[in-house]
């Protein structure tokens, strides 16, 4: 059985998506699992909407199975959100690994993941970092031939999807599906556009603005929400609870975050004086800090991830969708090396231990995201949602396959 694994943001589900799944289907996957961010994305901040929205876009366009990757991953460096992903779709027991990419085919990016398994990289890469030069810049410089590739985002996430697969010695095969639009551009083709370019129309010109960039069924989720006051979440609501959390730190608080290293608690200190984030992350960038890091920090700060708090790799899974065919991949999961407990519902999670701790933040999380949607929802809504079951499969989209 070919069991495909996909790892997502959906932040929103669109075309360029659906087309993805649809193509993983066409290369005979028989089953698709996705582990997707919850509330909170790789580049720091909310979601547009609620990970549970997200989710159910994604089974409406054929996915079985959705799984949470926590915040701790979710909000996370390439190397620590490529680990946590793959940690859960190992546990699951996915043999395919499907993903987007600049280039067109896996082959590259798995030669390039080959070449940067070597002690000669990890040689050229520490030689880079002495230079005083950020964390990215340095291994793409590291990088030597292969370095064009990690120049686009979606080849150098690839790449630390086939790296992490491989420190956790489980062996995949691997989709490359092209992507049409370069991530981040205001570019559109033939229905397609970049997820960063979506948000945007969606923040300044409403949902309507949208429509033939999203699948139907998509943007008629993402229009409830917005009608209902729970989508699109800002940023900028929570801009002075920032603000706040930040002032509140002390030198030994900021070195307990994550990626916090080498005196930046020192520079992040004097930083959280600014009177606006914005001034807060041009105050605390440098050459070797770059902004994305920043924006991680200071959510992390919000939130109180600590990283002495939590375990390097997630210690559960938790559904956020499924049908019955995701029901069985759940029911078979822990049948092998890299399984991992399946927690349902919050009742059914320890209430010491790393589960536990993983999923008070994840709680805390939500918690903060319900503060930066246009309509304010009460807390605790970690403990009254439960995964979204579809009874049956969703016929696939002919018009993504062809």
């Amino acid at each position: 059985m070919k069991i495909a694994g996909i790892i997502a943001e959906y932040n929103p589900f669109h075309n360029g998506h659906a087309y993805h799944l649809a193509q993983t289907r066409a290369a005979g996957a028989d089953l698709v699992a996705v582990v997707m961010s919850g509330n909170f994305v790789q580049r720091g901040g909310p979601a547009l909407c609620d990970k549970w929205t997200r989710a159910k876009m994604a089974m409406e366009a054929g996915a079985d199975l959705v799984v949470e990757l926590p915040v701790y991953w979710a909000m996370a460096p390439a190397e620590r959100f490529a680990m946590g992903a793959a940690r859960i779709l190992a546990a699951l027991g996915i043999n395919l690994l499907s993903f987007g990419c600049e280039s067109g085919s896996a082959l590259p990016l798995a030669e390039a993941a080959e070449s940067m398994r070597s002690e000669a990289f990890q040689s050229r890469l520490k030689a880079a970092l002495s230079k005083g030069i950020s964390y990215p810049r340095a291994v793409s410089e590291a990088a030597g031939k292969y370095s064009p590739l990690l120049q686009t985002p979606n080849n150098a996430l690839a790449i630390e999807y086939i790296l992490a697969f491989s420190r956790l010695n489980w062996p995949v095969e691997l989709l490359g599906v092209s992507r049409s639009v370069p991530h981040d551009s205001n570019q559109t083709a033939e229905g397609i556009a970049s997820a960063s370019h979506l948000r945007f129309l969606i923040e300044n010109s409403g949902a309507e603005s949208v429509t033939e960039f999203m699948p139907p069924y998509a943007w008629r989720l993402l229009k409830e929400a917005v009608d209902k006051g729970t989508a699109p979440a800002s940023p900028a609501r929570l801009e002075r609870a920032l603000l706040a959390a930040l002032r509140t730190m002390t030198p030994a608080d900021f070195i307990r975050l994550p990626d916090v290293s080498e005196g930046l608690e020192n520079r992040l200190v004097k930083a959280a004086s600014a009177p606006s984030m914005e001034e807060f992350y041009s105050l605390a960038k440098s050459k070797r800090v770059i902004h994305a890091r920043l924006r991680r920090i200071a959510w992390s700060a919000l939130l109180g991830v600590y990283k002495d708090q939590l375990p390097p790799l997630p210690p559960y899974i938790k559904p956020l969708a499924l049908n019955e065919k995701g029901a069985q991949l759940l029911n078979h999961a822990a049948h092998h090396r890299l399984s991992l407990p399946v927690y349902a519902k919050p009742a059914a999670i320890p209430k010491t231990g790393e589960a536990a701790q993983v999923f008070k933040l994840e709680c805390r999380a939500t918690d903060c995201f319900s503060l930066a949607l246009p309509s304010v929802l009460p807390g605790g809504l970690e403990f009254l949602r439960s995964p979204l079951f579809f009874p049956s499969a969703p016929s696939f989209l002919q018009q993504y396959s062809e």
